[in-house]
């Protein structure tokens, strides 16, 4: 008999310790993102040229005063239809539409879509430059993007090879119409720190019964 109720008491300890464990680890994840989303209750508006890896990493930003590059963009995997679900624009200032790129906005426009598949379907470049010299506005659309902001590296990108000469190894990724938001994290912080309590009293039992 004592055997087996100390196998159950270190059974019982073990629960105890990845309980708690496990926890820690659920609140402080969840409380992170929750912080995040209490920080971002509204959008830094910033004008394009002011977009930086240091100012709005992480942040909900409203970029104002934007010209998108249709002809240079990447598109992301096709699905069954072979349409893409989303592209990659660069993004640059208005006033400085031919510099390095700093930041490229992750879109699912179709406007921005039906453009770009426009410009695939074209066999040389002369007929292409031909119908961007026509159409260069919705080619280089100027306009605002709100989104969520996350810092990228061009070297984790080895699909977008067409990108890595006009593009800084260190940029801003703008998914638009993405935006902080609570969602199951304040849930997730209630469950970690009732596991943790738990854990805590599960272990602390299971010292007391020792002594």
């Amino acid at each position: 008999m004592p055997k087996v109720f100390c196998a159950r008491q270190a059974g019982g300890t073990r629960v105890g310790i990845l309980l708690a464990l496990l926890g820690i680890a659920a609140a402080f994840l969840s409380g992170l993102r929750l912080v995040q989303a209490i920080k971002n209750r509204h959008a830094i508006v910033v004008g394009c040229d002011a977009l930086t890896t240091v100012t709005v990493a992480n942040r909900w930003v409203q970029a104002t005063n934007c010209q998108l590059d249709l002809a240079t963009a990447v598109m992301a995997p096709t699905g069954a239809n072979h349409r893409p679900a989303e592209l990659f624009v660069p993004l640059r200032p208005v006033e400085n539409s031919t510099g390095q790129v700093h930041a490229v906005v992750q879109t699912r426009h179709p406007i921005l879509i039906a453009t770009f598949l426009q410009l695939q379907r074209f066999k040389s470049p002369d007929e292409a430059g031909a119908w961007v010299s026509r159409n260069h506005e919705m080619v280089f659309p100027k306009r605002s993007i709100s989104g969520l902001a996350r810092v990228e590296h061009i070297s984790n990108r080895p699909e977008w090879a067409r990108l890595r000469g006009s593009t800084a190894e260190e940029f801003l990724m703008v998914k638009e119409g993405e935006r902080p938001g609570f969602g199951m994290n304040g849930w997730l912080f209630g469950v970690g720190i009732g596991a943790f309590v738990v854990g805590a009293f599960a272990l602390s039992k299971g010292r007391a019964s020792t002594t």
